[in-house]
């Protein structure tokens, strides 16, 4: 495993949480490219089968988020593109990670009485991008210092 996908995903994991900050939306320009980057570079790195096993269960997860959580058609992009981003079983990581940012974020408004930054919604792709950063981070640590 290598340290170069790792790499040339943080910046777009970064302008996707920036755009779900900013403007509450995710842009297929970002997440379409992005999915087909992370297949063609992963292919390089993991085996076919866990890119796709994690694009098409973090997509599912995504479609049930969608249907019972309200999340929105961006976030469930874009948990595709995780998945295929990280592949099999990493994806879980990150959106673990994203799920507990954004209840902590949540909570702590919550708790303020405060507004975050989509008003009343989450914007859980910011979380989930900032969550994919972190792993990212933590994996180029761990296969560098290895």
């Amino acid at each position: 495993m290598t340290i170069i996908p790792f790499i040339i995903f943080i910046p777009i994991l970064a302008m996707v949480a920036l755009c779900d900050y900013k403007r509450q939306t995710i842009p297929n320009k970002i997440t379409y490219p992005a999915a087909v980057l992370a297949i063609t570079l992963n292919l390089f790195f993991l085996p076919w089968p866990v890119i796709l096993g994690g694009g098409l269960l973090a997509f599912i997860i995504g479609l049930l988020l969608k249907r019972f959580a309200g999340a929105g058609s961006g976030d469930v992009k874009l948990m595709g593109v995780v998945g295929v981003m990280f592949g099999m079983p990493v994806f879980l990581a990150v959106m673990l990670g994203g799920f507990m940012l954004g209840s902590i974020v949540s909570l702590v408004l919550f708790l303020s009485k405060r507004e975050g930054p989509g008003g009343q919604t989450i914007p859980f792709g910011m979380y989930l991008s900032l969550s994919g950063i972190i792993v990212c981070g933590w994996l180029i640590f761990v296969i560098w210092g290895a």
